[in-house]
């Protein structure tokens, strides 16, 4: 039905989008949270997981990254589908009935190797951040002013430049879209120089040359203006939206933009340049990003890791969330700077941190007296009480320097063995296929074992005996502790981090038969020191795959309700996709620094 989207939302209770129209575009999401939050809705909610092409084959970092999209313009509920039905269907072979003929992902159910094997941790990581992005108010930095006669159904980018979210500067604004029409809710009002104080506080609007004013909307803008809201119109001077009334006088209309732009609150700049504007006005974003890549609030954009400092407006204590497995922890390593707190940060492609922040110390957590205004690259990780810090110090040729928040230095050269990379690995591989009878679709799979040594871990798709097989991978490798040689000792205990690749699918990894915590799918890496022993160790990590390889190979043979597949849509719909575990592994010690306020070396001469 043709309509202004963002006119209508917010008479909708709980408003939802869906990923397979808006196809994961951060600025159509925007264009869906803006009338939302401004409307004071709890819940926006996303149909998720819908892809063209993808029956089968949509892994769960894919799922994830249409979740962090949405996440980052602004929706906070999701919902998935589960199998419509499971059981024998008429005219159906196996794998079972299957919702729109195999063109649109996904059915998330035991039918997935999956379901028992990763799925858990992924659903709970959606669940975190929904909790997370559900508290509080959505604080937003600027609206920009959006009137479409009939919403682009594929929900387009309207803003095209990146200067709010620019690489290599103090930059990262975040903004939404508001219609005209949504000027007449109550929390459209203006004070202290923001729209909506109780809701987004949006410290300035934005009109682009590209729109066109609505008669009502116009006089919204002025009266704005004149109440202290900064407007600025970049790219050229708006034209005017027809309307209904044909009675309305295109003079007067002329005559009240003019009015505008003269307005000492309005400012005209090029396109592009709306960053540079807000800051003349002296406004600062309330997250502001320094990195070499290109950051969102929640999420990261490309697949590329990153490093820079996140730099916010709150003074409070901060805090780490993990999203995967729950716990919480202080932030040890950042600066102040009056009111504002600067936070070194490393992701790795699309991954999430979320950074919370609070006046005073959280109940269950033990805050140290103090934190660190500089360590070096190679802390790994940390734990800490109320009087000191253990620092992870990985191996380093040269001597690090910690700088504490009172002023006291702490040099050390550590000792820590070299990291080393697992391997030769055994690979059960348990394939999942069809049952001899075709027809019974609601049988989960046919199952059977193959074993393979590998020197390499890569996909199954580059082994002869198992290029078209799906199923569930069992790797298991051995390494001896502690690792010898050792470079010395610094007299202090030894530890280690497992780091795995980036996940294909999904993973769950147990050390000598003790299960890790739920793994970052983005960046695999867990503390295995608890579980260490001298000697031999063993380690087991179970990788599922999508079904789709087995699928493929077998499409001929299958039927959906009497009706042949869809599979040739979406991009390279007959390719295969890779399974398994594919990269290296690497076992990589640490030895524990211990820091608290009571040591003092003056510093580390002669090194960086």
């Amino acid at each position: 039905m043709p309509m202004d989207m963002e006119a209508s939302i917010p008479y909708v209770d709980a408003p939802e989008c869906e990923s397979l129209q808006f196809a994961d575009n951060v600025d159509g999401y925007r264009q869906f949270s803006g009338p939302a939050n401004l409307a004071g809705k709890n819940a926006i909610s996303n149909e998720l997981g819908a892809i063209f092409g993808k029956a089968y084959r949509l892994t769960i970092p894919e799922l994830l990254f249409s979740m962090n999209r949405a996440v980052a313009g602004g929706v906070n509920q999701f919902v998935i589908h589960g199998l419509s039905y499971s059981g024998a269907y008429p005219q159906t072979t196996w794998p079972g009935h299957t919702a729109f003929r195999y063109a649109v992902s996904d059915m998330f159910s035991p039918k997935r190797p999956d379901w028992n094997h990763g799925l858990g941790p992924a659903l709970d990581y959606m669940a975190r951040i929904q909790y997370v992005q559900q508290t509080g108010v959505p604080r937003t930095d600027v609206a920009f002013f959006n009137k479409q006669s009939v919403t682009d159904p594929n929900a387009g980018t309207i803003y095209q430049s990146r200067d709010l979210i620019s690489e290599g500067k103090l930059s990262r604004w975040s903004y939404t879209y508001l219609s005209p029409d949504n000027f007449g809710l109550p929390q459209a009002v203006v004070r202290d120089r923001t729209l909506a104080p109780d809701g987004p506080r949006f410290q300035a609007m934005v009109v682009l040359g590209s729109q066109n004013l609505t008669d009502s909307g116009l006089r919204r803008l002025a009266e704005f203006a004149g109440e202290g809201l900064p407007l600025i119109i970049a790219g050229g001077t708006p034209g005017r939206f027809p309307s209904e009334n044909t009675t309305a006088d295109r003079d007067a209309f002329e005559a009240a933009l003019a009015s505008l732009l003269r307005h000492e609150n309005v400012s005209q700049v090029p396109e592009g340049r709306i960053a540079d504007a807000l800051a003349s006005l002296n406004l600062t974003p309330r997250v502001g990003v320094r990195t070499n890549g290109t950051w969102y609030t929640t999420w990261r954009e490309d697949r590329k890791a990153a490093s820079g400092e996140v730099i916010v407006e709150p003074s409070d204590i901060p805090y780490f969330f993990d999203a995967w497995t729950g716990d919480r922890k202080p932030v040890l390593n950042y600066r102040k700077d009056g009111n504002k707190t600067t936070i070194p940060l490393d992701l790795a492609g699309n991954q999430t941190q979320i950074i919370a922040f609070s006046k005073e110390p959280l109940d269950g957590i033990v805050l140290p007296d103090f934190f660190a205004t500089k360590w070096p690259s190679n802390v790994m990780g940390y734990a800490a009480n109320s009087n000191e810090a253990l620092l992870h110090i990985g191996s380093s040729n040269r001597s690090a320097e910690v700088v504490l928040s009172l002023g006291s230095r702490i040099c050390h050269h550590s000792k820590a063995p070299g990291p080393f990379e697992l391997g030769p690995w055994e690979l059960v591989l348990e394939h999942w296929e069809a049952p001899e009878d075709m027809w019974d679709a609601s049988t989960v799979a046919y199952k059977r074992n193959s074993t393979h040594q590998l020197e390499r871990l890569v996909s199954w798709t580059e082994l002869p005996a198992a290029t078209n097989s799906s199923g569930l991978g069992y790797y298991s490798a051995n390494f001896t502790w502690p690792p010898i040689p050792a470079k010395g000792s610094n007299a202090t205990a030894l530890g280690a981090y497992i780091e795995l690749p980036a996940v294909l699918n999904a993973i769950t990894v147990t050390v000598n038969g003790a299960r890790l915590h739920p793994l970052d799918y983005a960046q695999p890496v867990a503390d295995i020191a608890p579980h260490l022993v001298d000697g031999e160790n063993g380690v087991v990590a179970v990788v599922p795959s999508t079904m789709w390889n087995y699928v493929r190979s077998i499409l001929p043979d299958i039927e959906n309700a009497g009706l042949d597949h869809l599979t040739n849509i979406g991009s390279h719909p007959d390719s295969k996709t890779e399974n398994g575990l594919v990269g290296s592994v690497r076992i990589v010690p640490y030895e524990i620094l211990r820091v608290g306020l009571s040591r003092n070396d003056a510093g580390c001469v002669g090194n960086a």
